[in-house]
């Protein structure tokens, strides 16, 4: 499904567009008050800490009581020539996660095929046909505007914005490569958009972000021209929001591991857990260091010993890669305080899993270089 991208661009083009608005604001200061691009860079990034991720994991439900889409006579015209090609209209579905999403989903068994009817704000409604192969390739056709964002290799779009239902159905039964493919069913679908879209947010959470190539194709559809200053801060954005992003995924891994994978308990299981692994800037691991041991980096009246104890902690935790830099640091806090190692992972990336000795709120995650 192309759901994943359409909302991930939504975001995109909500960050290209507040760049755009503040970047004249921030050339005004750096000529003022900032010594290069760096410090201004940092200085966003602080006032826009509150960058949105997709959620790692999902939760499909079928609706029982449906709000109706917003443009019925759409959804209308596109399931009934799906209805009248022999598909079985499934319901109505909803994303725990993502309420402000409404799917119709239909299938043909024959053709191995899911239809899902798509609405969200802002975008309208598009339609989607998926088939998938024992293989793990799952292709997907979509009268979806493109976004500028890539797809992993084992999970292409072809898109016909604005193509007829059953012209999209045409082409797809044309154009894909011969079967086997999975079977469909009513059970399987909330299961089949689940792991379609985990499996998404983690290639591209795995990626390091999106490339400078990217964020200059969604600037382009917004009609902003990129220039050095801007892809500069794209880049150090999306690189904060892809470092959250991957947090989230290794969180998901390891609470599933434990069998803990409803709504409900997902959040709150994992609040105290952190994830160590070899892309954890060593000023993410000094933050850590320094919040176990309860110095606050905004108390001005311990300036003195928080500098201290921030080259103090660089010190212990030298060269050595973040994994084993944060072991070290580890070692050096009093007992009670220390983090708590309760296990390993070794997908998407290999990394510590720790319980911290406090809540973890998020923010020392969003501190910079």
């Amino acid at each position: 499904m192309t759901l994943f991208l359409q909302i991930l661009g939504a975001i995109f083009l909500s960050m290209v567009l507040t760049i755009a608005i503040v970047y004249f604001y921030f050339r005004w200061k750096l000529r003022r008050a900032f010594s290069d691009m760096g410090d201004a860079i940092k200085e966003l990034g602080q006032m826009m800490k509150g960058l949105e991720t997709m959620p790692a994991r999902i939760h499909v439900r079928r609706d029982e009581d449906p709000e109706p889409f917003d443009d019925a006579d759409k959804e209308s015209a596109v399931a009934q020539p799906l209805l009248g090609a022999g598909f079985t209209d499934l319901g109505y579905y909803t994303i725990d996660e993502m309420p402000q999403v409404k799917l119709r989903a239909l299938m043909s068994v024959e053709q191995a095929v899911y239809a899902v009817v798509c609405e969200m704000d802002g975008m309208g409604v598009w339609l989607d046909l998926t088939c998938k192969y024992p293989d793990g390739y799952d292709l997907t056709y979509s009268t979806s505007q493109e976004t500028g964002l890539e797809r992993p290799p084992n999970m292409p779009a072809v898109r016909f914005p604005g193509a007829d239902a059953g012209t999209l159905l045409r082409k797809m039964l044309d154009g894909r490569r011969p079967g086997p493919f999975l079977p469909v069913s009513a059970d399987e679908f909330p299961r089949r958009v689940e792991q379609g879209h985990a499996e998404e947010v983690e290639w591209r959470a795995t990626q390091g972000g999106s490339s400078e190539e990217e964020i200059k194709r969604v600037a382009a559809k917004t009609g902003t021209e990129m220039d050095e200053g801007m892809l500069q801060i794209a880049a150090r954005m999306e690189a904060n929001r892809n470092a959250m992003q991957l947090d989230q995924v290794l969180r998901a891994r390891y609470l599933g591991s434990k069998g803990i994978t409803d709504h409900e308990n997902f959040e709150a299981a994992g609040e105290p857990l952190v994830f160590i692994h070899d892309r954890r800037k060593t000023d993410e691991l000094v933050a850590l260091y320094l919040g176990a041991l309860g110095v606050d980096d905004e108390d001005e009246d311990n300036s003195g010993r928080r500098e201290s104890a921030y080259k103090q902690a660089r010190n212990f935790a030298g060269n050595a890669p973040p994994r084993e830099a944060f072991a070290r640091l580890n070692t050096r806090l009093p007992q009670g305080r220390q983090f708590v190692k309760v296990g390993e992972l070794t997908a998407p990336v290999a990394a510590d899993v720790y319980q911290a000795p406090w809540p973890i709120d998020g923010d020392d995650d969003d501190i910079d270089e």
